[in-house]
């Protein structure tokens, strides 16, 4: 599979009203009316894997925001954009025997071991599972 370029979002992962776990489709998020602000820019989000070998996890710059207000919080390194998207996090990845990996950052130990940040990314029939999203190519 050929993971460099940009993915949007398919499906979130969220509960239903007996917090069972259910994949929320992306598209019927932007649609729903009663959906929050937060989830629609969840659904909004894109995610590119660059040749540089990091991960950058995007979202819609926030509405309403002036140009001057963005440049002014680039400026101070508050934020990172990329074209009319503000990167919320960037991950190193790599490949090792065809398959995918990417640095969660997440550090711990499970008995005793500690546990590598590093985890292998779900290919899925039509995409790519990461963290709570299933993505499908852009």
């Amino acid at each position: 599979m050929d993971i460099k370029g940009l993915w949007k979002v398919d499906k979130i992962l969220g509960f239903d009203d007996d917090f069972n776990q259910i994949w929320k489709d992306a598209q019927a998020i932007l649609n729903d009316s009663a959906a929050d602000d937060d989830e629609k820019n969840m659904a909004k989000s894109v995610v590119e894997f660059g040749d540089d070998g990091i991960i950058k996890m995007m979202m819609p710059l926030p509405e309403g925001i002036s140009q001057e207000e963005i440049d002014a919080a680039v400026a101070e390194g508050e934020i990172e954009v990329s074209g009319d998207m503000m990167i919320a996090e960037k991950h190193p990845w790599k490949e090792e025997d065809g398959k995918i990996f990417f640095d969660s950052g997440i550090e711990g130990e499970a008995f005793g071991e500690e546990v590598s940040s590093w985890q292998e990314v779900t290919v899925t029939d039509n995409g790519i599972e990461l963290f709570t999203f299933k993505l499908i190519k852009a």
